[in-house]
């Protein structure tokens, strides 16, 4: 006589790989979502007719309070965003970061704002070039050098760093405007 092993879990006669028909209160809650969000397509649809019959304004003609299929006006356009950072070249203050300098500033650069990004921004101080200031553009740091004797750039890995440099540099008085 054959033995046949027994399933430990209890599941006796069942067939590998069959699935168990849903409980009742599972399908009666599965209906209950499905039958909700019909109600409010049926909702948003209604809205978006009345809507579109709407006065322009988007208000109700009638007097009293609004109701529910009254839309509200859009809101205006968001005010365009300053500058996070000055950029380009000065002769001027303010003396900030992430602008170059055709004279050697009067003060301390201040350090600007930064997006947060995944990607390595490298830092770049220039102390003694065609200009000087402390930016994020390898070109514009390279154009300051390139060709120029006894120019000098560094790049660092963040701004605090670049400044620290270029201020200390100020310090000493070895920033310079070099033809």
């Amino acid at each position: 006589m054959t033995s046949h092993n027994q399933p430990a879990s209890g599941t006796e006669g069942s067939v590998p790989g069959a699935t168990r028909a849903p409980h009742a209160s599972t399908l009666a809650a599965f209906q209950t979502l499905l039958s909700a969000m019909a109600s409010l397509n049926q909702a948003n649809a209604e809205a978006a007719a009345s809507a579109a019959s709407a006065p322009s304004a988007g208000l109700s003609t009638t007097a009293g309070p609004a109701t529910a299929s009254t839309v509200p006006p859009p809101p205006p356009p968001p005010a365009p965003a300053a500058p996070a950072a000055p950029t380009g070249f000065r002769n001027h203050g303010p003396w900030v970061a992430d602008a170059l300098y055709l004279v050697v500033p009067a003060q301390h650069l201040q350090a600007v704002p930064e997006a947060f990004s995944f990607e390595v921004v490298l830092w770049y101080c220039i102390t003694r070039g065609k200009w000087v200031g402390v930016t994020r553009s390898n070109s514009l740091a390279l154009g300051a050098v390139v060709g120029v004797s006894g120019s000098h750039m560094k790049s660092y890995k963040t701004q605090a760093l670049a400044l620290a440099a270029f201020n200390q540099s100020l310090n000493f008085r070895d920033v310079a405007i070099l033809d």
